[in-house]
């Protein structure tokens, strides 16, 4: 598994409705990023703006209708951000927005339409032991396509700011990390898991959301990180587990 994204799904959410969403590619063939992200009625436009779409939930044994809404945000319009890799480069390429991705209209925000044809700058994630930059790079000029693609709405969590340094995905060296939901009590022990970080993960957080740091913290136990190039899925399910496990 050269791409992953990480799912926190196990943290707790907090008592108000906030949950982002987010749809994801991975696969032996490109596919295009105006398809995939605004094509068929559950697009990342109606995610946005529209109910949850939970159509099997209800056949599960553990099904609780009092925590759809609670665990479910029906607007995610606190930003949003597209990651993808390209053929050939280890460090994912990402643009990000603190914007709406829809306006009142229904229209797809244009930094989104740029980004989809080719004409928005991306930023090229790239870490090394001495530096942490994302480069701007120059536009590719044609649609975007990729093997790898994730894409993210965000509903923000209390209290936290809007701005492109908070907007998902974040990038640990390699890996692209998205989260859905919020974790519970994180102001009471935010300074306490900060100053467990190891520095070489640590540099890595630029903005100030949970999600993020539980990035960093999934990456501080994903073993053989930073200089691992590819994981297993048993790897990448022993961090995740252990990420849970720190905040319980």
């Amino acid at each position: 598994a050269r791409y992953w994204l990480g799912l926190a799904l196990a943290f707790r959410v907090l008592d108000t409705s906030r949950a982002c969403r987010f749809i994801l590619y991975i696969g032996k063939d490109e596919t295009d990023a105006e398809e995939l992200l605004l094509g068929g009625d559950n697009d990342l436009l109606a995610m946005a703006t529209e109910p949850p779409l939970l159509p099997a939930a209800m056949l599960s044994p553990r099904y609780d209708e009092s925590q759809i809404e609670l665990r479910n945000a029906e607007k995610n319009l606190d930003g949003y951000g597209v990651s993808w890799y390209a053929d050939g480069e280890e460090f994912p390429r990402r643009v990000r927005s603190a914007l709406p991705i829809v306006d009142a209209a229904g229209n797809a925000d244009a930094k989104l339409m740029d980004l989809i044809g080719g004409s928005a700058v991306p930023m090229l994630f790239r870490d090394s032991p001495e530096s942490c930059t994302e480069e701007p790079l120059k536009p590719p000029g044609e649609r975007l396509r990729s093997r790898a693609l994730f894409a993210h709405v965000r509903a923000a969590s209390p209290g936290l700011a809007l701005n492109e340094q908070n907007s998902h995905p974040f990038a640990f060296q390699t890996l692209t990390w998205l989260h859905n939901g919020a974790i519970w009590g994180f102001e009471a022990f935010r300074d306490e898991l900060v100053a467990s970080l190891p520095e070489r993960v640590l540099r890595l957080v630029a903005g100030t959301t949970d999600s993020e740091l539980a990035g960093a913290v999934f990456a501080s136990h994903l073993a053989g990180w930073p200089t691992r190039r590819a994981y297993d899925l048993l790897s990448l399910r022993a961090a995740m587990l252990a990420t849970v496990g720190d905040r319980r």
